[in-house]
């Protein structure tokens, strides 16, 4: 096989890319919730959606259902993508794939992506009533919810969050969490593609002149296509990380515009 052959990387992703929309227009059965597909089926019509989860050597690396696929191809053509932008992949020739944009219309229904099958993911927001380790309890609505994960949750009582779920019959398994505290209003000054990682990277302001550089990861959730970013635009940044600097230097978990 030559090296610009495709090459096939199996991964066990559990929730680690959880949640772009899968609910899309004109999606065909593959596409709706990105169960896994058969690359070789027929391989003179490959055409799928993904979303791009690393920038390498090899080439672009694309999360296709449960699988990233790195992609042969050429660096130049690559430049208008970012890292965590869904994209429609096309075969051209008999190794060579290409990227095309994809808009996507909803970005309130959203499913995890383990196994075969995506789960459904719900949101609800509330009080932190208590934490224990790997489990912790809301207030919601007037009534408590409990939620489970496989990591430690650092959250302090009294915190007022917003949570990110999948429904099980032996409880509630968390997907993520977003801290109302770690939630920064900005306005986007400038927009431009970090070419060594191929992260959008957001230039910002604050209302009392404070100045942020937001990093867009291939994990952030976002309730627009990246296309939509413009600027003079008014987001919501909920921070995953901030390194001091100047300007500071913020990881975002999720943003809303």
């Amino acid at each position: 096989m030559k090296k610009s052959s495709l090459i096939a990387l199996v991964l066990v992703l559990g929730v680690v890319f959880a949640g772009w929309v899968s609910t899309i227009e004109g999606a065909n059965e593959d596409e709706k919730g990105l169960g896994r597909c058969d690359l070789v089926q027929n391989p003179d019509d490959y055409e799928r959606l993904g979303k791009i989860t690393d920038f390498t050597e090899e080439g672009v690396h694309v999360l296709v259902g449960d699988m990233v696929i790195a992609f042969q191809i050429d660096a130049e053509k690559t430049k208008d993508f970012y890292l965590g932008e869904v994209v429609r992949v096309t075969k051209v020739n008999y190794d060579e794939f290409e990227l095309g944009k994809y808009e996507l219309k909803d970005f309130d229904t959203r499913y995890t992506i383990t196994g075969d099958i995506g789960e459904l993911i719900l949101r609800t927001s509330g009080t932190v009533k208590e934490v224990n380790e790997d489990k912790f309890t809301i207030t919601a609505e007037g009534r408590d919810l409990k939620f489970r994960s496989d990591k430690s949750i650092l959250l302090q009582r009294g915190a007022k969050v917003i949570v990110e779920y999948v429904e099980k019959e032996d409880g509630n398994i968390l997907v993520d969490f977003y801290n109302e505290a770690s939630k920064l209003d900005l306005i986007v000054k400038d927009i431009r593609r970090m070419d060594n990682t191929g992260q959008m990277l957001l230039s910002t302001e604050s209302k009392d002149g404070m100045k942020y550089h937001v990093y867009i990861l291939a994990t952030t959730v976002l309730n627009c296509n990246y296309s939509d970013f413009k600027v003079d635009d008014e987001i919501e940044v909920y921070a995953d990380f901030i390194r001091e600097s100047y300007p500071a230097q913020v990881d975002a978990k999720m943003i809303n515009r």
